[in-house]
């Protein structure tokens, strides 16, 4: 396999700009006016006193729209003790960032430092083409965790720089003019000319984009993301990265609260005991996407991947396979003990139901069976006592005989059997033999029977016949199926009432003749 062609890659933005403009002139061979490719005159880096040297102000004409807006809050002071030997306790946590107020002031000396023109101009592409002589220079006075912070601060520099003084007056002729404070002459004009190319402008657009996925900007100003950890942890409060998210942000924004709202629905999802700090961690990259190259979410600029994630991790999520597995491990543990549960739960209610459905059914037939047995006797008795009812003659005529109807169809008193040798009835007394006419259009017979009486006041079933029914025995039932003009509790047709006395419409009783 051929190995890529190595190209030499420019460190500042002068040859940059170069190079551009060599690629347009291969592409384009027409002819262009020389003013515009002539290289500006800037001073190398290895070429750069290090002592500062003067610099004429700007005259009125060539001063920054800028300088008649409101001042801020002006640039950080730094330390007064910075170079005289004196030494400053400053606090780091365990990823060796600076805390408390003098870790404030040690961030904001190496802001001073690195904004010095003469010292670290702006005209380098990236942090690594900054010479290695103006870093050594550097490194003498600070220590080694510091220089984590450099690029951090150099490039908010730069960026500020270019949004305050370029982007908002990029369609500015006279733009090569309004020189900010904290840049040389020579040094803006390459930084226009640089930030003007093509290249520049694809870049900055890639940057723009790639910022976007880094979520809702924090709000803690120039208080390090390990100061913020680090008073957490001395509240007692946890310390995993979406609460310091949350710690860190306005939680009026509506993305912040959209953020917040997904990652608290998908821990929802995971049985209390097992929502740890991984786990915690991992929905919360699973809400926001992965840590970009060289920065870790949560924990700020200057903080290596290895201080975070140990120095066999690639990945945010790799906090560590193995409790990746333990997690995966319990919640499946977990998952079955639920469904072990509810399957004795459900098999335990069914058992139950089923029991209670078993004793209704045998309740119900046992009912019939036994209501069954009861009506048989009941009929044949009723049997017997329909054929002793012919001789109510010989026992005292009629009030004799509606007494024992009335036994015999109340059935709150026990029947006395009469003797078998009396004539039949032969309806003298007022107890002839009729037919019973269904109420119901057209009319059928619906059964035989004897008129037991037509008194208003006599009852039936505890109520009244009144001026239109009379009491009737049933006899025979022509259709058993006929419903009872007044049904009684027990019996609601004519088959179910033979042997009993009815209350019957007196307009459809008719003579048997």
């Amino acid at each position: 396999m051929a190995k890529r062609k190595a190209s030499k890659r420019p460190r500042t933005m002068d040859e940059a700009v170069q190079i551009s403009l060599s690629k347009v002139v291969q592409e384009d061979p027409t002819p262009r006016p020389l003013e515009d490719t002539q290289p500006s005159q800037v001073m190398q880096p290895s070429q750069a006193p290090h002592l500062p040297q003067p610099i004429q102000p700007p005259s009125n004409e060539t001063a920054p729209e800028t300088s008649m807006k409101k001042c801020g809050r002006g640039s950080a002071k730094g330390i007064h003790q910075w170079g005289t030997g004196t030494k400053l306790k400053v606090m780091f946590d365990n990823d060796f960032q600076p805390l408390g107020d003098e870790g404030s002031r040690l961030k904001g000396q190496l802001g001073t430092m690195l904004r010095n023109p003469h010292r670290v101009p702006l005209t380098y592409l990236d942090w690594n083409s900054v010479p290695e002589e103006i870093k050594s220079a550097i490194w003498k006075e600070i220590e080694p965790v510091a220089m984590r912070s450099c690029n951090k601060l150099w490039k908010d520099h730069k960026a500020k720089t270019k949004d305050k003084y370029y982007t908002k007056h990029e369609e500015d002729p006279d733009i090569l003019l309004k020189v900010p404070k904290r840049v040389l002459p020579d040094q803006w004009e390459e930084l226009v000319s640089y930030w003007r190319t093509t290249d520049a402008k694809l870049i900055a657009t890639r940057n723009s984009k790639n910022r976007e996925w880094r979520g809702p900007d924090h709000r803690t100003g120039r208080t390090h993301f390990s100061q913020i950890r680090h008073e957490m942890n001395a509240n007692g409060e946890n310390t995993d990265k979406m609460s310091v998210f949350i710690k860190t942000r306005d939680e009026n924004d509506p993305d912040v609260k959209a953020v917040v709202e997904e990652f608290n629905q998908n821990l929802a999802e995971i049985p209390e005991s097992l929502q740890t700090t991984e786990v915690r961690n991992k929905i919360f990259h699973d809400v926001l996407g992965e840590d970009g190259h060289g920065y870790c979410k949560t924990y700020g600029a200057g903080v290596p991947r290895s201080a975070v994630y140990g120095q066999s991790s690639r990945s945010s999520h790799a906090s560590s396979s193995s409790n990746h597995n333990e997690i995966t491990r319990q919640v499946r543990e977990a998952t079955q003990e639920i469904e072990q549960r509810l399957s004795n739960e459900i098999e335990k209610r069914l058992s139950s139901e089923i029991e209670q459905r078993l004793t209704r059914e045998i309740e119900q037939r046992f009912a019939g069976e036994m209501e069954r047995m009861l009506n048989e006797k009941l009929m044949a008795h009723l049997g017997r006592m329909g054929a002793q009812m012919a001789l109510f003659q010989t026992y005292g005529g009629t009030n004799q005989t509606e007494q024992v109807l009335n036994d015999f169809q109340d059935g709150d008193q026990g029947f006395s059997p009469l003797p078998t040798h009396s004539p039949q009835l032969d309806g003298q007394d007022g107890h002839e033999k009729v037919c019973l006419v269904s109420y119901t259009i057209p009319k059928h017979d619906v059964a035989e029977g004897i008129v037991v009486s037509k008194d208003p006041l006599v009852k039936v079933d505890g109520k009244p016949l009144g001026s239109d029914f009379w009491k009737v025995l049933v006899k025979k039932a022509k259709i058993p199926n006929a419903s009872l003009e007044r049904p009684r509790k027990k019996f609601r047709t004519v088959g179910e009432a033979v042997g009993c006395a009815v209350a019957w419409r007196s307009c459809d009783v008719f003579d048997e003749e």
